[in-house]
């Protein structure tokens, strides 16, 4: 007996300290497990709603996968007043020595659009504006970006695309009327043909 109420007592102080649980400690742990396991398995925000050209869209998954994969390979600005992230192509030499023509990404994060825009570089005598030779053994073809608006850019920048991966030849016209060779080096095809890829990835065109 004597025992027995020391057994009683003891619980009695326990149940007295731990009075104030809710539920035994095991209990307590799965429940804040449950917790956690349905929130982390809530459903995501949905993406706000797209107003802009679909042509241009990016989405959550696509600016995720470019900001986790491939921005690294790139040179980032945000010019002062904009909301745009401009990204240039760290493989791409910077040089006034010789014409060039390079694509660059612009990513208009607020509207969930990206552009794909082709600049000259600093080379005194090209011609404003830019004017593209294309030609093969097959093939002669000019073209021009009359309007650097944001379609006329892709269709450009689409156009040369197009040139390099067949292997054509790329010539820039300059001031004195003469074209000049650039993208002679596979190196700065393939790096031209890598921004092209990513800004189709980012606007989930493949």
């Amino acid at each position: 007996m004597e025992g027995l109420k020391n057994v009683v007592a003891t619980e009695n102080e326990a149940s007295e300290k731990y009075g104030n649980r809710t539920g035994p400690p095991t209990y307590r742990f799965a429940w804040v497990f449950l917790v956690l396991f349905f929130t982390n398995c809530a459903s995501p925000q949905p993406q706000r709603e797209f107003t802009g050209d679909k042509v241009f869209r990016t989405t959550q998954p696509s600016k995720l996968f470019f900001a986790n994969t491939r921005s690294v390979n790139y040179y980032r600005k945000r010019p002062p007043g904009t909301d745009l992230d401009v990204y240039s192509y760290r493989k791409f030499q910077i040089t006034r020595k010789r014409p060039m023509v390079t694509p660059t990404i612009v990513d208009a994060y607020l509207k969930d659009e990206a552009y794909l825009f082709v600049e000259a570089n600093k080379f005194p005598s090209i011609t404003t504006p830019l004017t593209i030779r294309i030609k093969s053994d097959t093939l002669l073809d000019t073209i021009s970006l009359q309007l650097p608006t944001r379609k006329a850019q892709l269709a450009f920048a689409t156009d040369l695309y197009e040139g390099i991966l067949n292997g054509h030849r790329i010539e820039v016209l300059t001031q004195d009327s003469v074209f000049l060779e650039i993208y002679e080096k596979r190196a700065e095809r393939a790096a031209f043909q890598s921004v092209f890829t990513d800004y189709y990835r980012l606007t989930e065109r493949i």
